[in-house]
């Protein structure tokens, strides 16, 4: 599994400043679930067979914290952390990390564009 994590704590919390943190919590909130299905097309776009049907992508919240989770979590195709990283034996063929790359950017550009909305 391979977690994007962002986390938003004021110094001080004050009534304004909750209430401007709940309205970034919510547009960060909404960019993560519009982006976790994208990572999961993408890698099952770029894998195979069992892996390709066992991956998947979505958005967890915990407090402050939203983070989109993908990969196999049901544990049904172990053997994509060797793909993903590689082996004594055979090179690696990323899979995982790709997708978070490509999507880190566009995730970066959303957060920025937040400023001209709140």
């Amino acid at each position: 599994m391979f977690n994007f994590n962002l986390n938003f704590s004021p110094a001080r919390p004050t009534a304004e400043l909750a209430g401007y943190k709940a309205k970034i919590y919510a547009a960060q909130s909404a960019i993560m679930q519009q982006t976790a299905p994208d990572i999961e097309a993408e890698i099952k776009q770029s894998t195979k067979g069992n892996l390709s049907k066992s991956v998947n992508a979505y958005t967890v919240r915990n407090g402050n914290q939203i983070t989109i989770k993908a990969g196999d979590s049901e544990g049904r195709a172990p053997y994509g952390v060797y793909l993903e990283y590689g082996t004594v034996n055979m090179s690696a063929r990323p899979w995982l990390m790709p997708a978070f790359a490509k999507y880190a950017a566009r995730l970066e550009k959303s957060f920025a564009g937040l400023k001209g909305v709140l």
